[in-house]
């Protein structure tokens, strides 16, 4: 009988301990793919803006123009944001 309580106690003690790691390993994936997405998300205008600096250097004398020209010219959507999804499936999804 005590062999069996004992053995009994081992499983759910184990159980219990597989739930909490996949918890765990849940919370960590969810705080990353977060972080990921934040991170795309507040650092796409300025690579976009280092990208058509370093495309067109004679276009842009500097990168506020270039901010500003891209945000007139094209938007937020399409100038600012373009290339966005691209960005977003290497940071988070690799």
């Amino acid at each position: 009988m005590k062999t069996s309580f004992v053995v009994q106690h081992m499983v759910i003690r184990g159980c219990m301990l597989f739930i909490l790691h996949v918890i765990f390993l849940s919370c960590i994936t969810g705080i990353l793919f977060v972080g990921g997405t934040a991170s795309v998300y507040v650092g796409q205008p300025l690579d976009t803006v280092k990208v058509k600096m370093q495309t067109f250097p004679t276009l842009y004398t500097n990168a506020w123009r270039c901010f500003m020209t891209t945000l007139r010219q094209d938007g937020i959507a399409y100038g600012l944001y373009a290339g966005t999804v691209p960005s977003l499936a290497a940071q988070v999804w690799c």
